[in-house]
């Protein structure tokens, strides 16, 4: 598909108003660190797919899960954040899941940072029998002082709500509340799945395309380079186009609006909360069961999503540096 083609699709669905060019400018400037961040797990995007645009306001929808292998992965299906200490005791939040156990048996994140609610492994400890609930709960074999192996509950990896609008960007999939006091409260009716990670929450070719429309009618007196962004940015359009991208941008669109759809369905008691996800042969299958006075429906399967975080990403990888912005 002709690359235009696909640029005139984005903006016969896009309904934004014409916006001044310091707008753009900081617009301009989110998108880029959602660029930053395609493959970061548990990142939260700036822009949002139902207004087309980047926003201040962080865009806290469900993102498609990805299995892992590792025992100490997991995932937050449903809203809230796991709760971290930052430097100088700052409080951050993350979704995240890639936790790692240093050397104390603490679980901590994959920077460094603990959990601020504890979780300390005990002393002898079998690592391959780490098991997390879907209802938090964490357990894990340990050696007893007769020798005997034993399953102990060492705590709960709780997640809180935080609403979006208090939420700003701190680093990688982190986020903090800036200058307002806030008592978040922990989350219901979410779970956890252990050995997934969730993968950022965006369209990259959405975010593309808005980047070249906003150089695309932005003053040049404004961003240097313009042309050659726009190049680089038409080079990205194509390869998207060209090796089948697109169809995997689309459902990743897809997955993002069809979990919207599923908690709406959820809350307004349409079908019942039974979501299963299954990792087969390399795909990423969703299916929702139990609708009422209907058969088993496979709302949408798909792709190994590991293959294309690793291998679709080389060319965007490459342009990043000279997409940054420079005013």
């Amino acid at each position: 598909m002709n690359w235009k083609i696909i640029f005139c699709i984005f903006l016969a669905f896009s309904y934004n108003v014409q916006a001044d060019d310091c707008n753009l400018l900081d617009e301009y400037r989110l998108l880029y660190v959602d660029l930053l961040n395609i493959k970061t797990f548990g990142y939260k995007s700036y822009f949002n797919s139902v207004s087309n645009r980047a926003t201040r306001n962080i865009n806290i929808s469900q993102g498609s899960l990805q299995s892992t292998e590792s025992k100490t992965d997991v995932a937050i299906v449903g809203e809230g954040f796991f709760k971290i200490k930052l430097e100088n005791d700052e409080i951050g939040y993350t979704r995240n899941g890639e936790f790692r156990i240093d050397i104390d048996s603490n679980i901590i994140t994959k920077q460094g940072y603990f959990l601020y609610n504890n979780i300390k492994l005990p002393e002898l400890f079998l690592p391959e029998t780490l098991r997390i609930t879907r209802d938090f709960r964490v357990y894990v074999n340990a050696m007893g002082e007769r020798d005997e192996i034993n399953e102990v509950y060492v705590g709960d990896l709780l997640t809180y709500n935080i609403s979006s609008e208090l939420l700003s960007h701190y680093r990688d999939a982190i986020y903090v509340i800036n200058n307002i006091e806030y008592n978040e409260e922990i989350s219901e009716g979410n779970y956890l799945i252990q050995c997934y990670l969730e993968i950022s929450n965006y369209p990259l070719l959405s975010v593309v395309l808005r980047m070249y429309y906003i150089l695309s009618i932005i003053s040049e007196n404004y961003i240097s380079n313009i042309d050659f962004k726009k190049e680089l940015l038409k080079v990205q359009i194509e390869n998207m186009a060209n090796q089948n991208n697109l169809i995997e941008e689309m459902i990743v669109s897809l997955n993002n609006r069809m979990d919207n759809l599923v908690n709406i369905l959820i809350e307004n008691n349409i079908l019942n909360r039974n979501i299963e996800i299954v990792n087969e042969d390399g795909l990423f299958e969703r299916q929702i069961l139990r609708i009422p006075n209907m058969n088993i429906i496979n709302l949408y399967s798909y792709y190994s999503i590991w293959e294309y975080l690793n291998r679709r990403h080389y060319y965007l990888d490459s342009i990043l540096p000279f997409l940054k912005y420079d005013y």
